[in-house]
């Protein structure tokens, strides 16, 4: 009984690992300050619901994912001001709380 329960605690640590790197590569695809905004602003509220038990360790990433992709995701955006940044970030909050919602 020991060696199923081990296996099956190795294999939740994989999974954990793999969504892992899903998020980390999702983070270095967020190389336009849009989407660098938009991806901060996202995650603030993804890990906010993730501790409050609202979405999955997973759900994290699959937020910030359709958050970005909604707003952009990687389309070059000319950004006059820091007017421009917070807008960004405002919808994109906006985007994250109906996503966890």
């Amino acid at each position: 009984m020991a060696v199923l329960h081990n296996l099956r605690v190795t294999l939740e640590i994989e999974q954990v690992a793999a969504e892992a790197r899903k998020y980390q590569d999702l983070s270095l695809e967020a190389l336009e300050v849009g989407d660098r905004a938009a991806y901060n602003a996202a995650n603030e509220v993804a890990v906010h619901a993730f501790l409050q038990e609202k979405i999955s360790f997973g759900g994290i990433m699959e937020c910030v994912e359709s958050v970005v992709q909604k707003l952009g995701g990687g389309a070059p955006v000319k950004l006059r001001d820091l007017a421009d940044v917070s807008a960004i970030e405002d919808d994109a909050r906006r985007y994250a709380h109906e996503y966890v919602d």
